[in-house]
């Protein structure tokens, strides 16, 4: 019986981890740079991010259990990508900021607009990619 490292415990997955997560963070600074706007940017990069973190998983999910090629897509661009790419602790000292401006109607716009909206394209992305992983399964199968 062949026992199998924790994902952590193996060099190769952390690597992989470690690449997409550099990608992600670049991804994410490239976006500052093209912006203008100290707020939006983040509020893009986390509202895609969960966009296609939906999308991933449904896909994923569909495909089959999460162990070999599937794992390493999951930690690459999942954990490891769109971890980089979204960023929960610039998203929480906006709220902060944006509270300590005084301006009620612009905290509550940026602050449930990005939870929300998250939530929302969450969920999308995950009906989405149930059903783009269907779709891959059955031309796999033909």
């Amino acid at each position: 019986m062949r026992v199998t490292r924790p994902a952590h415990l193996q060099p190769r997955l952390l690597a992989l981890v470690f690449l997409g997560g550099a990608c992600g963070a670049l991804s994410r600074w490239g976006l500052l740079e093209v912006m203008s706007d100290q707020y939006l940017p983040i509020a893009v990069a986390n509202l895609l991010g969960s966009l296609l973190m939906g999308l991933l998983l449904g896909t994923l999910w569909v495909l089959g259990p999460d162990d070999g090629r599937l794992r390493a897509v999951r930690l690459t661009l999942g954990t490891g990508f769109l971890g980089g790419f979204t960023t929960y602790s610039s998203f929480a000292s906006h709220v902060v900021f944006l509270g300590l401006l005084g301006d009620p109607v612009r905290w509550f716009a940026y602050t449930a607009g990005s939870v929300l909206g998250g939530l929302a394209l969450a969920a999308i992305g995950l009906w989405l990619g149930r059903r783009l992983g269907r779709a891959m399964r059955g031309r796999r199968a033909a």
